[in-house]
């Protein structure tokens, strides 16, 4: 397993090769990839400067309070996603050679980007061919070629939670057609999605992830659109399952509409944990573009794992060129608008007293808590057994002692439905 740690704190005490880097606000979420393929920075040169290109409803904060005059190291890192579909786990470690109290908490539960500054700076990476996005300085937006003679590739970003069928969220964003086609390889002449929207990260990278077949996409809750081939333009909101298998009741999950090119759409997508529905608007300047239809999960979906948002120009590949498919579309994006429920780890509060250290936190119904610890930021041992969220505060403790050696502490959170 990699493990990478980043923070806006200088580098801990026994923490191996240099792999912190400053971040643009102390304390932003950027704590934690597990088994995460390389990604490509947004650009050659990073811009890093100072903006309010990304904009959260609440701060993200770590503080601390100490006795005057005393010494003391704590590093807090509120939550991260781990790409995998289990679950996530959230960081605060800290070297406990003295009594201390720290606190952390999150309350962001919406995430917008408007690409007033360099996207790279905010937390955004590619996976795949990094020429399929560029981010247009000007124009203040992201210029995206979707391409399905290119391999998969994504200009992504972390939600810092994982989704699945019992959560509500929303996605908005701003959508510029310059051209869209299917079948533009004669050899491929069916017709092929460009997407957006989530997905499970660690799935979508693996080199056996194939959005055409069918049934090798797993952990997709997307817009797709298929231009014209024969059988009508067709947008249709889909939701793949863990297993792969995509959620269909009858041809009223999909609408036959072609979608504008040269203006500007808002599409919006909301799903509704109640009735399981997935709802998505099109407007232009405020007026309705089409009536798009709902999207009811079907009595046999089992559940979806999603971690991460993605713009996706997915890669066709089929064995029979006979039944293949093509896609070549160029647009832009914008004024995204991410809403999810809390991070499973909220308010958290870290404390060593009488010889032990505790954390105390809110935490979600449907998730696990266990309390692990390390010397050397090279193993995690767990100090606690799972427990979950039986009421509103949850603390956990690490009844082995200290021996008094520095130890670090992190939260790991795995949902459990």
């Amino acid at each position: 397993m990699h493990t990478k740690l980043i923070s806006c704190e200088r580098q801990p005490p026994g923490m191996p090769s240099p792999e912190w880097r400053s971040a643009l606000r102390c304390w932003r979420l950027n704590a934690m990839v597990n088994d995460e393929p390389e990604s490509k920075p947004l650009t050659s040169s990073l811009s890093h400067r100072r903006g309010e290109g990304v904009r959260r409803t609440g701060e993200e904060k770590c503080s601390g309070r100490r006795p005057a005059a005393v010494g003391w190291n704590a590093v807090c890192q509120p939550l991260k996603t781990v790409s995998n579909s289990l679950g996530t786990s959230g960081l605060c470690w800290m070297k406990i050679a003295l009594p201390l109290i720290a606190v952390c908490s999150i309350h962001a539960a919406t995430f917008e980007e408007n690409f007033s500054i360099d996207p790279g700076a905010r937390g955004w990476r590619i996976f795949g061919d990094a020429s399929l996005f560029r981010w247009n300085e000007a124009k203040q937006n992201l210029q995206v070629t979707w391409d399905s003679s290119q391999p998969n590739s994504y200009f992504y970003r972390p939600i810092e939670t994982i989704l699945n069928r019992h959560d509500d969220f929303t996605l908005a964003f701003d959508l510029w057609l310059d051209d869209v086609a299917a079948g533009v390889d004669p050899a491929r002449p069916s017709t092929f999605p460009f997407a957006i929207g989530f997905q499970n990260q660690a799935d979508a990278t693996r080199t056996n992830f194939v959005r055409g077949t069918g049934v090798d996409s797993p952990n997709l809750v997307e817009f797709d659109f298929f231009p014209d081939t024969g059988f009508g333009p067709t947008v249709w909101p889909a939701v793949w399952s863990t297993n792969s298998m995509l959620t269909y009741r009858s041809s009223s999950d999909f609408t036959i509409f072609d979608l504008p090119v040269g203006v500007w759409m808002r599409i919006t997508m909301a799903y509704t944990a109640k009735d399981s529905t997935l709802a998505t608007s099109m407007t232009t300047n405020g007026s309705p573009v089409a009536a798009v239809n709902p999207v009811v999960l079907s009595p046999s979906f089992t559940d979806f794992r999603v971690d991460t948002f993605a713009v996706k120009s997915y890669f066709s590949r089929s064995g029979d060129t006979r039944f293949g498919s093509s896609l070549l579309a160029h647009g832009s994006m914008d004024n995204i608008v991410i809403n999810t429920p809390p991070p499973p780890v909220q308010d958290l509060r870290a404390s060593f007293r009488q010889g032990q250290w505790q954390a105390t936190f809110s935490g979600r119904t449907n998730w696990s808590y266990i309390l692990e610890s390390t010397e050397d930021f090279r193993s995690w041992n767990p100090v606690t057994a799972p427990a979950s969220a039986t009421s509103s505060q949850l603390t956990l403790k690490d009844s082995s002692g200290t021996s008094g050696r520095s130890r670090f502490y992190r939260i790991k959170a795995q949902r459990t439905n």
